[in-house]
Formats: structure tokens, C-alpha cells, sequence
């Protein structure tokens, strides 16, 4: 016949073989956090120094912005100017030259003789 088995007791208490080995007081950090809060610290420090730096970077480079762009306005009024100028150079010079050469021909006509004006018969 056979034997009966026997059911194991729930209520009795039973130990593993193997406990896991205990960590070293060391490997964990201790309950002061100093250290951390002090980088945490730092590193806010530095953030904040980087954030208005980048604000800097901004502001000036808007102001570069804004005087390429009085250079560019400059720049073209001073074609504009120029040519403006010349155009009123180029008339005068033109004028001149024409005054000039009316003298000129005024001045060959008194130089004839009035022996070439007589009238062919």
C-alpha cells in the first residue's frame, strides 16, 4: 500500500541556504547630501551665467543687424547721390564744351581777313 505523504506545514519557518552578501556600509551614500546640492548649486550658477550670455548674443546681434542695414541705406543713398552729381557734372561739362567751341568759332571768324568775305559775283 502506499504511504501517505505527508503535507508540509505552512505555519513552520524555513531559512534560505545562501543569504546575499551585504553590501559595505561605504557603497551606498550616507544620508548627507551636501556634495550634491552644492553641484545641483553650480551647475544653476553656470546655467544662469550661459542663459544671459546667450541674451547678450542676442541683443548684440540685433544691434549689428540694425547698422548693416543703416550701412546698406548709406550706401545707397551715396549712389544715388553720385549719380545724381555726375549727371549734373556731365551736363555743365557738356554746356562747357559747347560755350568753348562757339568761342573758338568766333574767335577763327574775327581772325579772317575781310578779303574772304567778299561776295562772289
Amino acid at each position: 500500500m502506499r504511504e501517505p505523504q505527508k503535507q508540509p506545514n505552512s505555519d513552520a519557518a524555513t531559512t534560505p541556504s545562501d543569504f546575499p552578501a551585504q553590501p559595505s556600509q561605504h557603497a551606498f551614500p550616507s544620508g548627507d547630501y551636501s556634495y550634491t546640492v552644492e553641484l545641483v548649486g553650480a551647475i544653476q550658477n553656470q546655467l544662469g551665467k550661459l542663459t544671459e550670455a546667450v541674451e547678450t548674443l542676442k541683443t548684440t546681434t540685433a544691434a549689428h543687424g540694425e547698422k548693416l542695414s543703416d550701412i546698406g541705406r548709406d550706401i545707397h543713398t551715396a549712389k544715388i547721390t553720385l549719380r545724381i552729381v555726375g549727371g549734373i557734372l556731365a551736363a555743365l561739362l557738356a554746356f562747357g564744351c559747347w560755350i568753348g567751341n562757339k568761342a573758338v568759332d568766333a574767335f577763327i571768324h574775327s581772325r579772317e581777313t575781310p578779303s574772304t568775305h567778299q561776295a562772289r559775283p
